[in-house]
């Protein structure tokens, strides 16, 4: 009661256990913040989407080839793609170190080791949509969703 007579302009609005997410965000944000009084601070805007967020993720290709193309060509055949500038090339050099080819699958050695396969917008859409609303569902641990993952052949 002490704090809200600090503020010029305060309201409150009960949220439904559904929408307890921005609460816990909010929450979340106010104990990593520390805001000195007196302080101006700028007002937080919140949109509700009406999808979940990582359905926004990946992006379809334009050119109807996946994002990760230059650079499997590249490794493969060390060729660069028609008209790469000389920046183009060099980004694609530097890109290909951390990259190897499989049959025609792309992987990526991450910094712990791991094979990472890269996929294409279609397939990480099917694998995000699986992992979060198939057989995994949303409270699956890691493991449990690393098996699904595997058992659907996407590595």
């Amino acid at each position: 009661m002490e704090l809200i007579k600090k503020f010029e302009e305060i309201s409150f609005t009960h949220l439904s256990r559904d929408k307890n997410q921005f609460a816990d965000a909010l929450a979340t944000l106010a104990v990593m913040a520390q805001i000195e009084e007196g302080q101006m601070t700028q007002v937080l805007q919140i949109k509700a989407r009406g999808e979940p967020d990582y359905c926004f993720m990946a992006k379809e290709e334009i050119d109807g080839k996946p994002w990760y193309h230059d650079v499997q060509v590249y490794v493969k055949t060390r060729e660069y793609p028609l008209g790469a500038s000389k920046n183009e090339k060099r980004m694609i050099r530097r890109l290909a170190l951390g990259y190897f080819p499989s049959g025609e699958i792309l992987y990526k050695r991450s910094s712990n080791g791991e094979l990472l396969r890269c996929v294409d917008a279609k397939d990480a859409k099917k694998i995000l949509f699986e992992t979060h609303e198939g057989n995994c569902a949303t409270h699956a641990n890691g493991h449990m969703m690393a098996k699904q993952i595997m058992r659907r052949g996407y590595f």
